[in-house]
């Protein structure tokens, strides 16, 4: 029979390794939203409007982790909804993007993409059917 000590040390390692897993999970799921076309186009999209870039104060944008447990953000085969942090010199706020596209084969299509700015203003970049996200984010919170 393993002595406590022994037993101790195999917990300790077992956790390091269990937390090192879940992080390396975490991050690699992050790189993938990254890499998508929908998340790409839709940096692009932000970098390129003016009136954006100067109420955020950029650039440069830092975009940070979107929050993998938020209900809001999904993506599937042909639809992507996600809510990205950005940071600009002067203020942060959210980019809430909904892109579509008809076949894995076809680019994905930017339907809207709106910087909710510290919860109080809205810039549209591409005006189209809009989710308030705020209003999402608190009822999917209060539903569960």
């Amino acid at each position: 029979m393993p002595s406590l000590s022994s037993l101790k040390r195999i917990a300790f390692f077992g956790g390091v390794a269990s937390l090192g897993g879940s992080l390396f999970l975490y991050f690699k799921i992050q790189a993938n939203f990254s890499k998508g076309g929908y998340f790409k186009k839709s940096l692009t999209l932000l970098k390129e409007d003016k009136n954006a870039m100067k109420i955020l104060g950029g650039p440069p944008i830092s975009v940070g982790y979107i929050h993998l447990l938020d209900t809001f953000n999904y993506v599937d085969g042909k639809k992507a909804q996600l809510a990205i942090p950005v940071t600009g010199s002067n203020h942060s706020g959210t980019l809430v993007t909904r892109a579509t596209r008809e076949s894995f084969a076809e680019e994905w299509e930017i339907k809207s993409l709106i910087v909710n700015i510290n919860q109080n203003e809205i810039i549209t970049v591409v005006d189209g059917p809009t989710i308030d996200y705020r209003k999402q984010t608190n009822s999917s919170t209060t539903d569960t």
